[in-house]
């Protein structure tokens, strides 16, 4: 259900940061991409409210995978362990904008990796977050561990955001390389591409 201006009950919500309201309007619902429009809201005129954004993370902002993972509990606890180790420290590179343009610098440090409380409906998703500040502003990064060895994860400013997705794989140098594209969101054109690098960790058998 959508507003005059075509803004969702959500949005509305987040963008004026009232958390219980968007803990009510959670239990029903609502599909991706509203929950990312309502993250974006959430960022909005820096009202920021790091609890009601991290709310709407982990109700699948960042997508929702759904059903049995088919996994043991002990191969879960690996895969935890392993983006854990792989994943926290911090992660340094560049982007461009597309097409190809000069490469600007781009970093930011993983503080926490976890795992959310399972459901009926969902597995419990692995989710990491941390933050920097950059010649913009300060910034926090909320994302989701996908299959493949892949990531998703959205740039948080006070007003802004950028959505990115990548996937990690081993440097010849002896660390991890995250590389893929960003946009302003995860279904639209990119805007173009990054790649960082993580010297923190040595490089570990999956999982």
């Amino acid at each position: 259900m959508r507003d005059s201006s075509g803004s969702t009950p959500l949005w509305r919500a987040a963008q004026t940061g009232h958390l219980a309201i968007v803990q009510l309007l959670l239990q029903y619902p609502v599909d991706d991409s509203t929950l990312l429009l309502a993250v974006e809201a959430g960022t909005c005129g820096g009202r920021r409210r790091d609890d009601l954004v991290g709310l709407l993370i982990s109700h699948g902002a960042l997508g929702a995978i759904t059903g049995s993972d088919g996994h043991s509990g002990n191969r879960n606890d690996q895969e935890l362990a392993w983006w854990r180790h792989t994943l926290v420290g911090e992660w340094a590179g560049s982007y461009n904008y597309q097409p190809a343009s000069s490469a600007e610098p781009m970093g930011f440090r993983v503080g926490q990796v976890f795992r959310e409380a399972p459901s009926v409906l969902r597995k419990g998703l692995i989710l990491f977050s941390g933050g920097g500040e950059d010649t913009v502003a300060p910034f926090v990064v909320y994302g989701q561990v996908l299959p493949g060895r892949s990531v998703r994860f959205v740039k948080l400013y006070p007003e802004f955001g950028w959505t990115y997705q990548g996937r990690i794989v081993g440097d010849e140098g002896g660390g991890w390389c995250l590389q893929g594209q960003w946009g302003k969101q995860y279904s639209g054109p990119p805007g173009g591409h990054f790649m960082l690098k993580s010297w923190s960790r040595n490089l570990q058998t999956l999982y």
